[in-house]
């Protein structure tokens, strides 16, 4: 399942402009540091972010933000500036799966008069990257090149390309491969650009109200089939 399913926080991020350039930097910095694989792409790697598969060293000073608006009770998995804020609770959740997988990083998250959240959140650090789309499977799944013209696209870096949904209400045609996802249970596939939940981790979610479906948009739960 993709992890596009929880209700929307509203937040206050202060200088939001400012916590973007220092996410930027941070993402920059790491990939820096790494060993350059032939198939990264800027645009392809998608700066390092947090959820992309990629571990941070730990981030100093932390993010922070306010929440001003929220649909009651206050879910434990949500967007945010840097990433996934996460509760103790979806940390403990995920952790009982993926034990050590995974980092958590500072965050300083209020409610809108200054007081602190039910339970302290962190920024989830995913440390998984995968490939797991089956192409031939997903009907509606088709291959795109980011920033590609005619003459440095396809021919020239084949392994630069990321797979799109053309039709969000048949997501249930798409499938991935049995053989990647088994042993994952929180990763990003870095050819997707989307962030996957194992069946189980999610049952865990759902059970415990880290996430909430929208039965009005019901294509924000895709399923995925194995082949």
């Amino acid at each position: 399942m993709t992890s596009n399913i929880y209700d929307r926080v509203v937040l206050d991020e202060g200088d939001r402009d400012a916590q973007v350039r220092r996410k930027m930097q941070l993402s920059k910095a790491l990939l820096e540091s790494l060993p350059q694989q032939p198939f990264w792409h800027p645009e392809y790697v998608q700066f390092g972010d947090l959820t992309s598969g990629l571990l941070h060293p730990t981030i100093t000073p932390p993010f922070f933000a306010r929440i001003e608006k929220f649909q009651p009770p206050l879910l434990g998995m949500f967007d945010c500036i840097a990433g996934y804020a996460v509760s103790t609770t979806a940390i403990e959740l995920i952790e009982s799966v993926d034990p050590g997988v995974h980092r958590y990083h500072p965050f300083n998250l209020t409610m809108a008069d200054g007081s602190p959240t039910p339970e302290p959140y962190m920024l989830l650090n995913i440390g998984q990257r995968a490939d797991t789309i089956a192409l031939e499977a997903s009907p509606h799944m088709v291959k795109v090149f980011p920033g590609a013209t005619l003459d440095d696209g396809p021919n020239k870096y084949p392994d630069w390309y990321r797979y799109r949904i053309d039709n969000k209400r048949n997501y249930p045609s798409s499938a991935v491969y049995k053989d990647k996802v088994k042993g994952l249970s929180i990763w990003y596939d870095h050819k997707l650009n989307e962030i996957m939940i194992c069946d189980k981790l999610m049952a865990l979610f759902l059970d415990h109200g880290i996430v909430r479906l929208e039965e009005k948009a019901p294509y924000f739960l895709w399923q995925l089939r194995e082949v």
